[in-house]
């Protein structure tokens, strides 16, 4: 990796993370103030760093990527772009993972078809186990 590709992708996050903070209210459907807003904008940056990772995150990784920003920050502004610095800065974002399992499979096919990460359709393919065999990719 080169010292201008971190650099990129260092400036690119920095620079996403002021835009869903300041978005953030529009982005996780909620208002200043609300009851549920805590709950709604950390259910929003869950699926941020699922989408961003092309795989839903286990118990350990939401509470590394979006449960312990909350709890270090010193107010909410602080945290979301923490969550958001963290995801795509993150391996997991940065580089696709060759483990070889349906999540991977979508990953390759969806860049190897599109350019771009697995869709909506495509993840819900895989969460319904629909990505297991090679008869069912070919399809």
């Amino acid at each position: 990796m080169s010292k201008a590709w971190d650099q990129a992708t260092t400036d690119g996050a920095i620079e996403t993370a002021a835009y869903v903070a300041t978005k953030i209210n529009d982005l996780a459907g909620t208002r200043e103030g609300a009851a549920d807003r805590d709950a709604r904008v950390r259910d929003f940056l869950r699926r941020f760093v699922e989408r961003a990772f092309r795989r839903p995150l286990t118990d350990d990784q939401k509470k590394l990527y979006v449960d312990r920003p909350f709890e270090a920050a010193a107010d909410p502004d602080e945290a979301i772009k923490r969550v958001v610095l963290l995801a795509l800065k993150s391996p997991r974002f940065l580089y696709r993972e060759v483990g070889g399992d349906a999540f991977d499979t979508a990953s390759r096919l969806a860049f190897t078809l599109w350019d771009a990460p697995p869709d909506v359709e495509l993840l819900k393919a895989v969460a319904q186990g629909q990505l297991e065999s090679r008869e069912e990719i070919r399809m």
